[in-house]
């Protein structure tokens, strides 16, 4: 189910989710499908909660002010998304569950077969979006 919201609605989904394992990943409609640009999998951090978090001094944590900033980091890869708002993209945030498949096979018409999720996606255009997913870990 996937609901409309606003970018402050989006960096609170953020911040709850700060310290999850997620899967980030931009995405591009070519036409058939969405190609994956870039991706990377990871304990979503937000940038305070680690001072020494590459490129962030203390004069910018002073300029930020708030805790509802959009500087993350997921591995290597880090996002800054705190002049992402309403004006260039739109924000929806959904659940449901995907198939799991560790244990599809085998319980195919079980609840084990699926795993719950949670979704942030950021369209920068129509053919452009952020994907930021949490699910549990699959072994």
């Amino acid at each position: 189910m996937a609901m409309s919201h606003s970018h402050l609605d989006a960096l609170w989904w953020l911040n709850d989710h700060s310290g999850k394992y997620v899967t980030v990943a931009v995405q591009v409609d070519v036409g058939s499908h969405s190609e994956s640009m870039v991706s990377a999998r990871g304990t979503l951090e937000h940038w305070s909660d680690d001072r020494r978090s590459p490129g962030v001094t203390d004069a910018l944590m002073v300029a930020a002010g708030t805790e509802l900033s959009g500087w993350y980091q997921v591995g290597k890869l880090s996002l800054d998304l705190t002049r992402i708002d309403d004006s260039v993209a739109s924000f929806q945030i959904r659940d449901g569950a995907v198939m799991n498949p560790a244990t599809a096979a085998l319980a195919a018409a079980r609840e084990e077969a699926t795993i719950p999720y949670e979704e942030l996606r950021i369209e920068l255009d129509s053919r452009v979006a952020l994907h930021i997913t949490v699910t549990e870990r699959v072994a």
